[in-house]
């Protein structure tokens, strides 16, 4: 999927997942979440899962232990004094096109 063309759901979806990671960071930043649940939370495909964690990997976003479980990698200090989901999610949208689309 081209990141030129149509590329809103592609941000939602994976603004969505990064949203969830940061909200697992923020309750125990030790903690790994496995895909399935991932995919169940952020409402995506395990399909989808597959290829989008790879990119917040990639970019530095998130990390994947050795069984294929994600975390966020230390999110901005800015998150955790955001209070509504819907600024949560904003928030998590911005880095998502900040660092994954701005290249």
């Amino acid at each position: 999927m081209s990141y030129k063309n149509n590329s809103f759901p592609l941000i939602v979806g994976i603004s969505s997942i990064y949203m969830h990671l940061c909200f697992s960071y923020k309750q125990d930043k030790n903690k790994f979440v496995s895909k399935d649940k991932l995919a169940k939370d952020a409402k995506v495909s395990i399909e989808f899962i597959e290829d989008e964690c790879e990119r917040l990997v990639e970019k530095g976003m998130a990390e994947r232990n050795m069984f294929g479980e994600l975390r966020a990698l230390e999110p901005s200090d800015k998150i955790f004094i955001l209070s509504s989901p819907l600024s949560f999610f904003d928030f998590c949208q911005k880095e998502v096109k900040k660092k994954i689309f701005s290249s």
